[in-house]
């Protein structure tokens, strides 16, 4: 498909969603409210935008064709490399990435300047944001999608830097949605009648009644929250594409990764990411009754394992704060005067297939996130793949330069589009036994009362 017809499709997909709006409205009988005259609005200038491309296009088409076709020399619009590049080196750029820019810094460096007062905008943004399906950004203020492929690294990069994120069951969400609900079993017990939300088995004579069970259903609803980065570029950085797609690449995946992480563990659910230390499926060791204040003891890890659900023994890990790790260095089970004592901690590499410090067989890895000494979640022992985090393929980014203008600095914005919870709503009553079990486990606050 060529430059013109990408254009004459957004075009007419634009005046689409422009009229479904409208409908909606008339077929309503209401005023238009705020949020969705913004989405009306900004659909106008884009489409006002790209007919202005179609009509550049379909004039120099006419001209070309008057004199006599394409020169061979002139460079194709979906290339537009700098002056001078030759075929060969265009070919190459092109297997480097799939969509109109060649690099990433070169597409921050056209939405800067995009975003600059007066700036002109690039049609190649319209290709980026036409290929996604999405329509939430204003085009006249210089906010855009990320391109597919860069968008993919950046939001990969943020979850490989993320020690939690990276273990979570991630959802890509769709184009034109804004969250999810998905329909779950409602187990909070595994007594007899309570499995599976309600489902029943049972041994039965041939002539004995039956008697029917059914299961109990829920649902789990996300909704997309914005995660929101700010990064200053000078105007030397922005000049180089390379030292600036280096440098976003570094800043954004590691403050959203941490960002997530943190958010994993102790959000609120509320503009956030729901943490598992704030969801009711926590479970909270109670210390030893002669426990010290601030102190980690061998019978903690014990029964803090015991909490663990029996599917989650071989996908859990320890996190925990670095402060604690000379307690969980020298952990030793006590095994009575006879018998001696038995190391719980053992050291990365000591063992064929232990790559990693361990406890009680799980990896031990801290993490900064991880609560302060003597506090619930200082240790954590969790079963991540128990944790939703859901996506939305597309990382906006935007630009102002007034912000920090008096130091030669343009602000760039991204805009990472997520949210999460625990799938579990409650701890599991066990099928024998009373001590409930969660894959989110901690130890309760250590006082020495």
């Amino acid at each position: 498909m060529t430059y013109l017809q990408k254009q004459q499709a957004r075009h007419k997909e634009i005046l689409a969603e422009l009229r479904k709006i409208q409908n909606k409205v008339s077929d309503e009988n209401r005023e238009m409210p705020a949020e969705e005259r913004t989405s009306f609005n900004a659909l106008e200038k884009e489409y006002d935008v790209v007919s202005e491309s179609i009509t550049r296009e379909t004039r120099l088409n006419e001209r070309e064709s008057a004199a006599g076709g394409r020169y061979e020399s002139a460079p194709a619009v979906e290339n537009r490399g700098k002056s001078g590049d030759g075929e060969e080196d265009r070919s190459k750029e092109s297997k480097k990435s799939s969509g109109p820019f060649k690099s990433f810094g070169e597409q921050l460096q056209q939405v800067i300047r995009a975003g600059s007062h007066g700036g002109r905008v690039d049609p190649r943004l319209l290709e980026v944001r036409a290929a996604t399906g999405m329509n939430e950004v204003n085009p006249a203020e210089g906010g855009f999608l990320v391109q597919n492929d860069y968008s993919e690294k950046l939001s990969t990069g943020a979850y490989d830097t993320g020690v939690l994120s990276s273990r979570c069951t991630r959802l890509p969400i769709g184009a034109g949605k804004n969250g999810i609900k998905l329909t779950m079993i409602d187990e909070t017990s595994r007594v007899d009648g309570s499995r599976q939300g309600g489902v029943l088995a049972y041994w039965a004579g041939e002539a004995e009644q039956k008697t029917k069970s059914k299961p109990k259903l829920r649902q789990m609803e996300l909704t997309l929250k914005k995660l929101i980065g700010l990064i200053p570029i000078t105007d030397e950085l922005l000049e180089d594409a390379t030292a600036l797609e280096s440098w976003v690449n570094q800043l954004f995946s590691k403050e959203f990764g941490f960002q997530i992480d943190n958010a994993i563990v102790r959000g609120s659910g509320v503009g956030q990411p729901l943490g598992f230390l704030n969801s009711p499926a926590l479970v909270t060791q109670d210390d030893e009754a002669t426990q010290a204040a601030a102190v980690i003891n061998w019978k903690n890890i014990v029964k803090m394992y015991s909490r663990l659900p029996a599917a989650s023994a071989s996908k859990a890990a320890w996190y925990y704060n670095s402060e604690i790790f000379p307690a969980l260095a020298t952990m030793q089970f006590d095994a009575g005067a006879t018998s001696g004592s038995v190391p719980l901690f053992i050291p990365a590499n000591s063992a064929a297939g232990n790559p990693q410090n361990s406890l009680l067989g799980l990896p031990l890895i801290p993490i900064e996130q991880a609560s302060a000494l003597g506090t619930p979640g200082d240790l954590i022992l969790a079963d991540m793949s128990e944790y939703l985090l859901i996506e939305k393929g597309g990382i906006q980014s935007a630009m102002s330069i007034h912000v920090r203008f008096e130091y030669d600095e343009s602000m760039l914005r991204f805009v990472f589009r997520t949210d999460g919870q625990p799938m579990w709503r409650a701890p599991l009553t066990p099928f024998l036994g009373t001590a409930t079990k969660s894959p989110f486990v901690v130890l309760d606050t250590r006082n020495g009362s």
